[in-house]
Order: C-alpha cells, then sequence, then structure tokens
C-alpha cells in the first residue's frame, strides 16, 4: 500500500494534465442541443441564430430555418459549453407563441425555460409580448415584420452535478493510470524528468487557454501540436542550459506570452502577432491608459504553473540522477541530441497537413478565432512564416516603368485653374472616432449633433480601415501615402518595419508645391516611430506633446490632452504661418482605449438616458465622442469665416476596443468585417465645394479625395490610385468591395485582376525596391 502511495504521488501530477487532454478535449467536450418550442406562426419567414461566449466574439451557427404556420421546433445542435447568451433573429413574420426551450445533453434533458417566466408582458420597442391563447408561454407581436425582430437571452445552463461527476470519474481514472505509470517509472528513471517536463508544459499550455478563454474552441489536434510545439522548443533549450532551466524558461516565456494575449484581446480584441514585437515600445507608452487587473482564472494558472515548478526542482533534485563525471565530448554529443531531437519535434509540428489549412486571414477576428481554435503557439508561427513581404509574383522593374510611361502621358483632369485651392489644409485623424450607429448602435444615442449638422460644403461617410480597437500608426500610413496594408504581411506596422527611406505622402506632395507640413500628436514623440517616419514622409515640423504649451488638469480629458487643447494649439501655430500655404496633420489622443472610469468626462445626457443597458465602457467611449464633436465645431467655427480658402479633413482611425458586454449591445448579430471596420470621415471647406454625402471609401484613397477635392494636379501615382478607386472604392486587410458591391474577404481573391497587380507592384517597389521619382512628381507641362 505504501509503495502504491508513493507511486502515486510521483507519478499523480505528470498523468493528469496528460489524461485531461485525452478525456475532456479528445472525447469528452460537452456540447448541447438547444430546442424551441414556438407556434401559431404568422407569415412566412425564417429564423437564424447566434451564441454569444466571453471571447470578444460570437458563434454564428448557421441555422436558417424556414417559419410559417406549420413550425413547431427550432434545434440548434452542438453548442459549446461556455455559450452565456443565444439570440434568435426572426425575419418576415408578424406574430407567433413562444412557448419554451429546451437544452439537452447526450439525450438527457438538463435545462428546461418556460418564456412566460423570462418574458414579462409590455409594449416594447419592437414586439408586444401578452400572454398567450393557451396559457403556455407569452404570444409576440411583431410592430414590423418587415425588420427582424431579435429574441436575446442569458443562460447559463451547464448543472453543476454535470461537472462534478466529469471531475470525479477523471480523477479516478487518473488515480488508475497513476499506478501504472508509477510502476514503470520505479525501473526506469532516465524517462522521468523528461515525462515530468512535457507534464509541466501541458499544465502551462492547459493554464493559458484556460485563462484565455479557450477550453471551448481548442481542437485536439492543434492543442497536441501547441503542446509538443512547446516541448520542442525546450528541448532545444535543455541543449543551450540544463533541463530545469530550459523548461523553467519555456514555461514562463509561453505563461508571459498568454498573460499579454489576455490583455491584448480584452482590450483590442485581438492576439499578439509577430509584427507586435517590433511596437513594444509603443505598447508600453500606451499601457498607461488601461488597467491591468488579472482575473481569477489567470491567478489560478499562475498558481497552477507555480506549484509545477516547485515539483519539477524537487524531482530533479530528489529522484533524478545526473551524471556530472560525462566527459566534454559526451556531454557536446548530449546536447547535439538533444538540439536535435528539439528541432525534429518543432518541424514535425509546423510542417503537416493541420498547420498547412490554418486559415491566416488579416482580419483581427479571424486571428483570435485562430488563437482560441489552434493556440497560442501555432497561429504565432503561421502567422509569423505569412509577416514578411515576399516579391510579388512577376513582379520587374522594367514593368512598373511601364506603368508610369501611361500615367505620365495620360492627360491632366486636376489642375489649379479647375477650382478654388485651399491655402490652408488641416487633417485631423481622430483617435477611436467611429459612428457606431453605422454598425448596430441604436440612433437614440446622439453624439455628434454638429458633425451631423454639416451640410454645404462637405462631403462625408465611412471611411474603411484595416484595424480595430489600435493600430493607429496603419490607418494614418495609408491615409497618408496611399498604400494598403492589404499587400502587406498580417499584423504589419509599416511604421516600424518598412519605412526607412523617404517616401511619398500627403505631406512631401504638398512640400513640393510650396506648402509648409506640419505633423501634431499629443503624445510622445517616439509612439509608433513618429520622429524618425515624419521627416521621411516630408513633414517639415513635428510637434510632439513635449512642445506644446503649458497645460493644466481642465486642458485633459480621460488622461489624455484634450481634443479641444490640442487643435487651439494647431490654431496657434497655424496663425503664426499666415500668409504662408499650410498643410496640417494632427493626431488626437483624447479617445484612447481604456475607457473603464469618468476622469474629467461629462457625462452625455443622451447615452446617459439611453439607460442602464448600455455598458459603463460604451459609455464613457460615446461620452468622449460628444466631446470630440464639440471641439470639432469649434474648429470649423474658427475658419466658416475666414478670407483664407480652407479645407478640413477629419477622420477616425478605428473603432474602439470595447468589453463583451458593450459589443453585444451595440453590434449584435452585425459583427462582420463590413460592420466592425469602419469610421467616420468628413471634408469640410469654407469656401463653396460640392455636398457629398453617404461616401465609403477606404484609407488608403484619401489621398486622391483629398488632392482632387483641393483641385489639385495629381502625379502619377494618385492618377493610378483613381483608376484602382474606381472599380474598387474599398480597399482593406480585412474587406475588399468593388464597384458593383461585390465583397472579398482577402487580397489574394482579386490578384488576377491588373489593376490590382499593379497597385501591388507599385507599391513594392515604393516600399522595398527602387521606383522612379516622377511617379510622384507634377508633369512639367501643367
Amino acid at each position: 500500500m505504501k509503495k502504491c502511495i508513493e507511486w502515486i504521488r510521483r507519478s499523480f501530477l505528470i498523468v493528469l494534465p496528460l489524461f485531461f487532454i485525452l478525456f475532456f478535449f479528445g472525447y469528452f467536450n460537452p456540447e448541447y442541443d438547444i430546442k424551441l418550442y414556438i407556434g401559431n406562426v404568422v407569415g412566412d419567414g425564417e429564423v437564424r441564430m447566434n451564441l454569444s461566449a466571453p471571447r470578444a466574439y460570437d458563434y454564428y451557427y448557421d441555422l436558417y430555418a424556414p417559419l410559417n404556420s406549420k413550425t413547431e421546433t427550432v434545434i440548434v445542435d452542438n453548442v459549446h459549453y461556455d455559450v452565456e447568451a443565444f439570440a434568435f433573429i426572426f425575419s418576415s413574420v408578424s406574430e407567433m407563441d413562444l412557448l419554451r426551450y429546451e437544452v439537452r445533453w447526450l439525450g438527457f434533458l438538463v435545462a428546461q425555460i418556460d418564456f412566460k417566466n423570462i418574458l414579462p408582458p409590455g409594449d416594447y420597442e419592437r414586439v408586444i409580448f401578452s400572454p398567450s391563447g393557451d396559457g403556455q408561454g407569452v404570444h409576440a407581436l411583431i410592430k414590423n415584420p418587415e425588420s427582424d425582430f431579435t429574441l436575446k437571452v442569458r443562460i447559463n445552463y451547464v448543472p453543476l452535478w454535470m461537472w462534478a461527476v466529469y471531475w470525479i470519474s477523471m480523477i479516478i481514472v487518473t488515480i488508475l493510470l497513476s499506478v501504472g505509470l508509477g510502476i514503470v517509472l520505479d525501473h526506469v528513471h532516465v524517462i522521468y524528468f523528461p515525462l515530468a517536463s512535457l507534464s509541466a508544459i501541458t499544465a502551462t499550455i492547459l493554464a493559458g487557454i484556460f485563462f484565455c478563454r479557450s477550453f471551448a474552441d481548442a481542437e485536439y489536434i492543434s492543442l497536441l501540436l501547441n503542446i509538443f510545439l512547446l516541448f520542442g522548443i525546450t528541448v532545444i533549450l535543455w541543449a543551450i542550459s540544463t533541463p530545469l532551466i530550459g523548461t523553467f524558461i519555456a514555461m514562463v516565456g509561453a505563461l508571459l506570452y498568454y498573460i499579454a494575449n489576455y490583455f491584448i484581446i480584452l482590450f483590442r480584441g485581438r492576439p499578439v502577432m509577430p509584427a507586435d514585437f517590433a511596437a513594444i515600445n509603443t505598447a508600453k507608452e500606451v499601457a498607461g491608459g488601461y488597467t491591468l487587473v488579472p482575473s481569477w482564472q489567470m491567478i489560478l494558472g499562475v498558481v497552477v504553473c507555480i506549484i509545477y515548478l516547485v515539483w519539477l526542482i524537487f524531482i530533479n533534485k530528489t529522484i533524478c540522477r545526473h551524471d556530472s563525471k560525462l566527459s566534454l565530448k559526451n556531454n557536446i554529443i548530449r546536447r547535439a541530441i538533444a538540439f536535435a531531437t528539439g528541432a525534429a519535434i518543432v518541424f514535425i509540428c509546423i510542417s503537416n497537413s493541420f498547420f498547412a489549412h490554418i486559415n491566416s486571414s488579416a482580419w483581427d477576428n479571424m486571428a483570435l478565432l485562430n488563437f482560441h481554435k489552434n493556440g497560442m503557439l501555432l497561429t504565432f508561427f503561421k502567422y509569423a512564416k505569412y509577416s514578411n513581404v515576399d516579391t510579388p509574383e512577376g513582379y520587374n522593374r522594367e514593368i512598373v516603368n511601364s506603368y508610369l510611361d501611361t500615367y505620365r502621358n495620360s492627360p491632366e483632369e486636376n489642375n489649379e485653374e479647375s477650382g478654388i485651392q485651399p491655402t490652408n489644409i488641416i487633417m485631423v485623424m481622430n483617435e477611436a472616432f467611429s459612428d457606431l450607429r453605422t454598425s448596430g448602435m441604436d440612433d437614440r444615442i446622439d453624439v455628434m449633433p454638429f458633425i451631423d449638422s454639416l451640410q454645404e460644403n462637405t462631403l462625408e461617410g465611412k471611411l474603411y480601415v484595416s484595424v480595430i480597437g489600435g493600430g493607429t500608426c496603419n490607418t494614418e500610413f495609408e491615409a497618408l501615402t496611399g498604400n494598403s496594408l492589404s499587400f502587406l504581411g498580417v499584423g504589419a506596422y509599416p511604421y516600424s518595419q518598412h519605412v526607412n527611406n523617404k517616401l511619398f505622402s500627403l505631406a512631401s506632395y504638398f512640400e513640393s508645391i510650396g506648402y509648409i507640413s506640419n505633423a501634431f500628436h499629443a503624445n510622445e514623440a517616439k509612439n509608433w516611430n513618429r520622429d524618425k517616419v515624419y521627416p521621411l514622409l516630408g513633414f517639415e515640423k513635428f510637434y510632439a506633446l513635449d512642445d506644446y504649451p503649458e497645460t493644466d488638469e481642465d486642458d485633459y480629458l480621460h488622461g489624455y490632452l484634450s481634443d479641444k487643447t490640442n487643435y487651439l494649439f494647431l490654431e496657434d501655430i497655424i496663425e503664426q504661418n499666415s500668409g504662408k500655404e499650410r498643410f496640417s496633420f494632427n493626431v488626437t489622443m483624447q479617445n484612447h482605449s481604456g475607457y473603464d472610469s469618468w476622469d474629467n468626462i461629462d457625462q452625455d445626457e443622451s447615452v446617459m438616458d439611453y439607460g442602464a443597458e448600455l455598458a459603463r465602457d460604451a459609455q464613457v467611449y460615446l461620452s468622449l465622442i460628444k466631446a470630440s464633436d464639440d471641439a470639432v465645431k469649434q474648429l470649423v467655427e474658427k475658419y466658416k469665416d475666414s478670407d483664407e480658402p480652407t479645407m478640413i479633413i477629419f477622420f477616425g482611425d478605428h473603432q474602439p476596443a470595447l468589453s463583451y458586454d458593450a459589443g453585444v449591445e451595440i453590434y449584435g448579430d452585425e459583427l462582420t468585417p463590413i460592420s466592425l471596420q469602419n469610421t467616420k470621415f468628413f471634408i469640410w471647406t469654407n469656401y463653396e465645394s460640392d455636398m457629398e454625402h453617404g461616401t465609403s471609401i477606404s484609407a488608403n484613397f484619401l489621398p486622391l479625395l483629398v488632392l482632387e477635392r483641393g483641385n489639385f494636379t495629381l502625379p502619377p501615382y494618385i492618377k493610378m490610385l483613381k483608376d484602382v478607386h474606381e472599380k474598387y472604392p474599398i480597399i482593406t486587410s480585412a474587406v475588399i468591395m468593388d464597384d458593383e458591391g461585390n465583397s472579398y474577404s482577402n487580397i489574394s481573391e482579386i490578384l488576377d485582376d491588373p489593376l490590382i497587380r499593379m497597385y501591388q507592384y507599385v507599391q513594392y517597389a515604393n516600399l522595398f525596391d527602387e521606383i522612379d521619382p516622377a511617379w510622384f512628381e507634377i508633369s512639367q507641362s501643367n
């Protein structure tokens, strides 16, 4: 008996996580079926469904069931165990009875909810609920059958008894397996530490996916590949250190990376990408805007890993035998074998059909889905493989020069004689500014009344961008240069990776025609390498936060310099250069992510009247947008009556990174790149110009729009952008749309179009090869 207990003591912590994988992920990942009972349907329509889980995105099940008078049940199979809410979206029906829904596991009924207990009678915005005629459930009268009616229900239907049965069964089987393994280990000491190390690595992976909430998504094969991939790295570390130190480094490194992913996903809705390491300094600068509070799951995961580390130290000292008398030759051989073994394991893990078929889409939510389904390491390696920009197929300089000849010899459509040219151009990229009404938010919230009031001499609409919740510099890069993130690696940051030489931008264009080009940013100059990048883009002067005049507490909102204070300094510098032609580019900070406190922020009335259903971070964010709208009003009115022709270009860089609850309220069932990756923009002039509303354009075409609306002569590069824009008005790394309304999720889908291929070649030559300066010069004949 004593020996049996010793076997269990030695092997229990080894077997537990290994068995956990086989039992839980491989063969016992709890899934449920939901059965909705309805009746007396009036109308012929359909029902679809989405399920929400706490992982910064929703599950969308392929449920498109017809609805008619004969419909009695709607069934959804294989629902993940951690779903917290579900929503049925009914279309083209005017009324129905909602009776009850059932939840079943392995055919057994585990929950049954009567709708009359959760849907109180009353007249609501889109539906009237009343008791059904037979007393069962409720009757729903949809006010407008032509619009969708969404029934949202929050639920926690995993019974405690099921978890008790699961854990008790697992522990019993684990103990039985531990006895058998203990017998083996008692006679074969040489495999004890490798098995213990593998166990510790497994525990680390499990701890990470536990507090990053990936359990329900994780696939069996991907989990095993992640474990062995990290173990292969661990064995390589053995070769250059010791088994204990190598395991320690691998565990701590993986754990820290999981912790970083937890917070990055929480605040930005995407995992850490390989390119993020190039922007680590900027990340540290802006991290102060967030509250980094570990969850209880994270604390538990860290504690488990610490226990394993202590256990490994104990095993290393008391059980494993170390031969300290190895000769130098034998020691080198042993380390070489370890290195080769580890390298072989890594190679096998990333050189198989499963790894090859992992989706490496650039859409942030797809990257997040990959992180949850395929694991941290596989996702990182996959995106690292595609993060470099390879020479495009068929590319050569001669082709690029032939394109130049075409545009250099094309007739000029815009020049200084065709209309008024503004001599005071102000371009504002407003941090996290977006109009969430276009993404599903209720239009009762009115936080941009002034911008909405701009009509005359205004072009406005949606600006589609390549980032969500962060990556400000990427929208800035596209909006200034006309380049597109769609041709760069997934998760790329051009300011940190690719802008190393002089590059065409609106700043260099205006500098070439005699304008003063100044940049403003209400934060540190080194953020996103702006202190190095701006001179390469053609800015003559860069005013960072240290260059702003002395401020006091009232000049700050949300912990950052307010938009109003920012614009006042901008106006002062413009005034100092009065009489000169000026291009001023301003990047704000007021609305930066981290919306957990009302730091000097006035609560907007329309936001607070909306009710408690709106999450607090959404309330803070929308109130900040109202403050931005007030600041824009002050800026526009400053130049409204000016005698100097003035153009103001205003746009948001990305949508905010909000909490899960806020996302459910705002986006509902509209969680797609089309709704997530657009912001607000307008171009206003204080002189007569065409009025256009509802324009949709991507950030990379802003240089074209600015120069055309300002009646400036277009260089060949902008003429090329014009041709591309006419056929593809929206090109981002997440969504592409052509002039016929067709959408594409990746640039690779349209690379066979000669226009897109030309755009790719010219951008590659511009960023990574030699390009003829004539691409960016104005023809002397004009």
